[in-house]
């Protein structure tokens, strides 16, 4: 029932490895071709995006420990326990990192295993913690 996977296509990656007197002539043509279609703009304005997205996370997120916490403080508690959207999951260990994050002030306890798809939109518990000194 099962059977071997089928090469579907193939495409030569210039890299240091590679040498074009060994590449097929089809191959070198492929390679030339990507060379000339690849837009290295395109590429960068990505990038560019992506930053973009992860500092508006990581600084909603912050934001969201800080009022936490403000509160916390306020009312002379020890902790506090957040439900945070599984959109933050990739940038909670920035955030809480102990030597640049708000780790550096708070223990922070969060399983990033939920064993749901990171696909599937959900909501994970995140307790913050005054250090003890």
């Amino acid at each position: 029932m099962y059977s071997e996977p089928k090469e579907v296509s193939r495409s030569p990656r210039m890299d240091d490895n590679v040498s074009l007197t060994s590449l097929s002539p089809l191959d070198t043509l492929r390679l030339i071709m990507t060379k000339l279609t690849h837009d290295d703009a395109a590429e960068l304005d990505n990038a560019e995006k992506i930053s973009a997205e992860r500092l508006k996370k990581v600084g909603s997120l912050t934001r969201l420990f800080e009022k936490a916490t403000t509160k916390m403080n306020s009312l002379r508690k020890n902790s506090v326990t957040l439900q945070i959207a599984s959109s933050y999951l990739p940038y909670i260990d920035e955030v809480a990192d102990v030597k640049t994050g708000l780790g550096q002030f708070y223990e922070f306890e969060y399983n990033k295993e939920t064993g749901i798809p990171a696909s599937v939109p959900h909501f994970f518990l995140c307790t913050v913690r005054t250090k003890k000194v």
